[in-house]
């Protein structure tokens, strides 16, 4: 006989209401507990560092100061300057990565539509991949010369190897099961595809959109690194030649900055999409 929640409720039982908001608050202690720990963590290795620095264990020419990165950051910030370079890497960042997530997505499902199509350039594509993204910089600075465009195409090229290959790869571990059940209750390939391929592919393509966050920023530095006069990469590396840094450490700062902002927005994409596949 089943028990009601009245009855568990007298008999001192917790409904599920009750477990559901019980399980909701430890979540949320539990989020807390481990967002303050890695404040600790960082502000620990913060300290330590300070400490090393101003008891002269290390040399801020070497290895910086974060009292002096901090006063980089502020000074340079409210200057304009590193607000202007961030835009910068911050734009070519994000077209060469929105465009090498569009193509990728676009190529890899193609190469599903027409299987022959992925027998034939699936080898090429691999081989591509496996080339040292930084070996092309020079190749692209020739062709789309010193302007904005070598970084951006840097970029694009960086994440749509990365997308296409893993969305190949996601799309060729569909279940043949779900496609045979569905061709069998006459469902045509297109709606083969929008029903159980697609769906199935959206986790491999949120991954892939996650992974290519690094691989966008990476392509975009390389290009500033090659031939630039502005961007967080050009910053870097003239103050590295400077010996400042303390300002090279404040350019990655906000660096990291940029990638945390690209990682939240995909993770909100991922749970708004695939919430049965995200925490």
């Amino acid at each position: 006989m089943s028990t009601s929640a009245s009855d568990a409720q007298l008999v001192g039982v917790p409904d599920d209401a009750t477990i559901l908001k019980q399980r909701r608050r430890q979540q949320r202690r539990d989020r807390w507990s481990v967002l303050l720990m890695r404040i600790g963590v960082i502000a620990i290795c913060l300290a330590v560092w300070e400490i090393a620095v101003r008891a002269g264990f290390a040399r801020e020419l070497l290895f910086g100061q974060p009292s002096r990165i901090a006063r980089f950051l502020l000074e340079t910030f409210q200057g304009g300057d590193l607000l202007k370079h961030t835009l910068i890497t911050g734009y070519e960042t994000v077209l060469g990565y929105v465009l090498g997530v569009g193509l990728g997505c676009a190529t890899g499902f193609a190469m599903w539509w027409f299987p022959n199509l992925g027998k034939v350039f699936d080898p090429y594509m691999t081989a591509f991949n496996s080339i040292p993204k930084v070996l092309l910089a020079p190749i692209f600075l020739v062709w789309f010369g010193l302007g904005i465009g070598t970084k951006i195409i840097l970029s694009f090229v960086t994440v749509y190897i990365v997308m296409h290959m893993t969305i190949y790869a996601g799309l060729r571990e569909v279940e043949t099961d779900l496609i045979d059940l569905a061709r069998s209750f006459g469902a045509r390939r297109k709606q083969v595809f929008w029903k159980v391929v697609f769906p199935s592919s959206l986790p491999w393509i949120l991954s892939g959109m996650n992974v290519s966050i690094g691989f966008a920023l990476t392509g975009a530095i390389i290009g500033e690194f090659v031939a630039a006069n502005q961007g967080l990469g050009y910053l870097t590396l003239y103050a590295a030649q400077l010996y400042e840094m303390s300002l090279v450490w404040a350019a990655i700062v906000m660096l990291i900055v940029m990638s945390l902002c690209f990682y939240t927005i995909v993770i909100a994409l991922q749970r708004w999409l695939t919430p049965w596949y995200s925490e």
